[in-house]
């Protein structure tokens, strides 16, 4: 459960993302530069989360790299599809 909902919240901040790169930048190529900066700051975010799950929640590395790839390209692939 937890996995999806940083998944959504991902989602979330990538709509952010979008709404206010073309609220601030009228032209066309400013919104790519949003969706980079989105994808920079997810995988900070997704890397923060799973050191918590190691060291707070208990998870093992190994476990946290079985769900680090769905939590960093779900919202990373809706980007790349955003900018398509």
């Amino acid at each position: 459960m937890h996995t999806v909902m940083v998944i959504a919240c991902g989602g979330v901040i990538l709509a952010l993302f979008v709404t206010l790169s073309k609220l601030w930048h009228l032209d066309i190529t400013a919104t790519p530069w949003g969706l980079v900066l989105f994808c920079v700051i997810w995988i900070v975010i997704s890397l923060i989360n799973m050191y918590m799950g190691i060291s707070k929640a208990g998870y093992s590395l190994q476990d946290e790299l079985y769900v680090l790839p769905q939590v960093l390209l779900t919202p990373i692939v809706l980007a790349y599809l955003n900018l398509r």
